[in-house]
């Protein structure tokens, strides 16, 4: 289904071109790639609002309601989307009889 979207991150604000998105991995990977997001798609959670103005986390039956929904009344879906900053990878580790917390480089994410 093709429908109108806008994407919201933080205080941006773009519309995405009108094309059928066959899963929410497909339109995480569009939002990643038209506002330049570094984090990988798996640390973006995406957030819309249904017909009575609830919040929803989308899934992949999410997408297809809403896209279906937007299109027939022939409105914009808009989407949030939120994504998580990794977390350092911190250890415990003993030194001279004491004990410390040291960052661990992770590796690198793709």
């Amino acid at each position: 289904m093709k429908a109108s979207i806008k994407v919201q991150v933080n205080d941006r604000l773009k519309r995405l071109l009108e094309k059928e998105y066959s899963s929410v991995e497909d339109l995480k990977s569009s939002i990643k790639q038209s506002f330049d997001i570094s984090q990988p798609i798996e640390a973006m959670t995406l957030i819309y609002k249904d017909d009575e103005e609830e919040l929803f986390i989308m899934d992949e039956n999410d997408l297809k309601a809403a896209l279906w929904s937007a299109e027939s009344k022939n409105t914009t879906l808009k989407i949030n989307v939120r994504i998580e900053e990794p977390q350092p990878n911190i250890q415990l580790v003993e030194s001279d009889g004491e004990e410390e917390f040291e960052q661990v480089e992770q590796p690198a994410m793709s």
